[in-house]
């Protein structure tokens, strides 16, 4: 497995993904991905064997709490790939 970082203007991002594939061979139980707060969650991706996007009903993204994850007794086992992408926000003065 690869994980890799991305920053470039519009934010920051995280990529899970097997290496020289498009299959994967690993059956996966469960998957999640986040990232810690203070962030704004953008986008997120899942991707299963033959680089195709996962069904909508089998990953959940949580843009509120910042993650990325599988849906139980939906999710088929097969992750090529998994991303998630945000962008930096200020941190809140404490009072």
């Amino acid at each position: 497995m690869i994980l890799s970082k991305i920053r470039d203007d519009n934010g920051y991002g995280c990529v899970v993904e097997r290496s020289g594939s498009q299959t994967s061979y690993i059956f996966f139980q469960s998957f999640k991905l986040d990232v810690t707060p203070p962030v704004e969650a953008l986008t997120a991706s899942a991707f299963g064997n033959g680089n195709q996007p996962l069904a909508a009903e089998e990953y959940y993204f949580n843009k509120n709490e910042c993650f990325v994850s599988h849906v139980g007794g939906k999710f088929r086992a097969a992750l090529t790939r998994l991303s998630l992408e945000f962008v930096s926000t200020p941190m809140k003065p404490e009072l």
